[in-house]
């Protein structure tokens, strides 16, 4: 298990790297789509990490939303509120597009998602090491 939770992070790791540089070069509509389509991947192994390092743990979460809340409960995280925000604005862009949404979601991921990415693989991989 520990193999895929180390594999799972250093996937993680790389995909927020590539959505720093994609918010970095972004200007126009067509780049900022690309990187909503970044942080929409990164989301995905986010979740899916930490799903692998709480099952390690012995805890079983299935959803995004469950196990957010279950590391809030196990102060591998500090701020749920924002977390929960995150999988609201990922799970809006997946269902619809919308140019004012696209905007909000982008400065957004420019100005609190990214910095909350980089804390939580911090923690992840703290975690990982304890494990």
């Amino acid at each position: 298990m520990k193999d895929d939770i180390s594999l799972a992070l250093k996937k993680l790791k790389s995909a927020i790297e590539k959505l720093k540089d994609g918010v970095n070069i972004a200007k126009s509509e067509l780049e900022k789509d690309g990187v909503i389509q970044r942080f929409e991947f990164a989301f995905e192994l986010l979740w899916k990490s930490a799903k692998l390092i709480l099952e390690d743990m012995g805890i079983n979460a299935n959803s995004p939303k469950e196990i957010f809340k279950v590391m809030y409960k196990n102060n591998m995280i500090s701020n749920e509120k924002i977390l929960l925000e995150m999988l609201e604005d990922r799970n809006k862009m997946s269902h619809t597009y919308n140019k004012e949404l696209s905007e909000k979601i982008f400065f957004n991921i420019k100005e609190k998602y990214i910095y909350l990415f980089e804390q939580l693989l911090n923690a992840s991989e703290s975690k990982a090491k304890d494990l």
